[in-house]
């Protein structure tokens, strides 16, 4: 799998990544699938993994804990985790950041952690988490004592996400559920500023948390809720229309995002082997075949906003 650079950081990680959200979400998954899970990404080259405390509430680290202590081999993923949370809630503080950190080094039984971020920055304020009371100054103190290698910034809002970029601290940045088939704002400002300052682009939610990869079934999780009515119909459109192409739907999802090169990796919770492994394919389609099929799609779904007919799928759009 294509190998790409991590911004600044000099680390060199697959276009697919693993997020660990995912095995714990909506029920979770036995820990024999997960570990199994684990050992395909890395077959496959998947060596960036995504985690948090807020994952399970310290279950996803702790099975990533368990696996890295019992793996044989010189091959070894990049896991990157988060501050802020706490089991008893959200909290940005100093402090908190020292104690949120503990628990992460204890959970994924190290004594250091290659890249921090600060996770979900729109619960708090930019001004208290860079403050000399904030998180940054734990992980910066972290940093200085060789605890921590990078630290980087994730979140929702684009704009937001900017800001904490411009500051120029921050070597990577994780946006989810904002760059996938049903929400592109990330690409208007966010990427471009990003790849201008060298900053590494970690892609969360391609599948905005679970529609894009199930398809417009009842129950479909849209991010993180049951996906409404209207949304549901929209999917299903889009649906018809790759799969007249060619494409399953989840191949889109995933294509839509690899082929974007200011994006270093995406990272789908896949909770199975197999799963894992339609993950990886989706790396070796013709990505730029992809994005003109997603750009059709676009125009179509403008059309419809339009108030224009549907077109017959499998025309490419107009």
């Amino acid at each position: 799998m294509q190998q790409r650079s991590l911004g600044v950081t000099g680390l060199k990680v697959g276009a697919i990544g693993w997020g660990g959200a995912g095995v714990t979400l909506y029920g979770g998954v036995p820990d024999d699938q997960v570990f199994q899970t684990l050992d395909r990404a890395l077959e496959l080259g998947v060596n960036y993994w995504d985690t948090a405390p807020l994952y399970g509430r310290g279950r996803s680290e702790e099975l990533i804990g368990r696996y890295l202590s019992s793996m044989r081999g010189s091959v070894r993923p990049v896991v990157a985790t988060k501050v802020g949370y706490l089991p008893d809630g959200y909290d940005y503080g100093y402090d908190a950041t020292m104690r949120c950190l503990e628990g992460s080094l204890k959970r994924l039984r190290t004594d250091q952690l290659t890249l921090v971020h600060i996770h979900d920055i729109e619960r708090s304020s930019l001004e208290r988490i860079m403050s000399r009371q904030g998180a940054f100054a734990a992980l910066s103190r972290m940093k200085a004592e060789g605890v921590v290698e990078h630290i980087g910034v994730s979140g929702g809002p684009p704009d937001l996400l900017i800001q904490a970029l411009e500051t120029r601290e921050f070597a990577t940045v994780v946006t989810h559920n904002r760059y996938n088939l049903l929400d592109r704002s990330a690409g208007e400002a966010l990427l471009p500023r990003a790849a201008e300052l060298g900053v590494g682009v970690i892609n969360g939610g391609p599948f905005a948390t679970g529609i894009l990869a199930t398809g417009a079934k009842p129950g479909a999780h849209f991010a993180y809720r049951e996906a409404p009515v209207d949304l549901l119909e929209r999917v299903e459109r889009m649906q018809e229309f790759f799969e007249a192409e060619g494409l399953e739907l989840r191949e889109a999802a995933l294509g839509f995002c690899l082929a974007n090169v200011q994006i270093t990796a995406t990272i789908p919770g896949a909770c199975s082997p197999q799963e894992m492994e339609d993950c990886v394919a989706a790396a070796e389609l013709d990505l730029e075949e992809v994005a003109k099929l997603c750009s059709a799609w676009f125009e179509e779904e403008e059309r419809l906003a339009a108030g224009a007919e549907w077109s017959e799928p499998g025309t490419g759009g107009s």
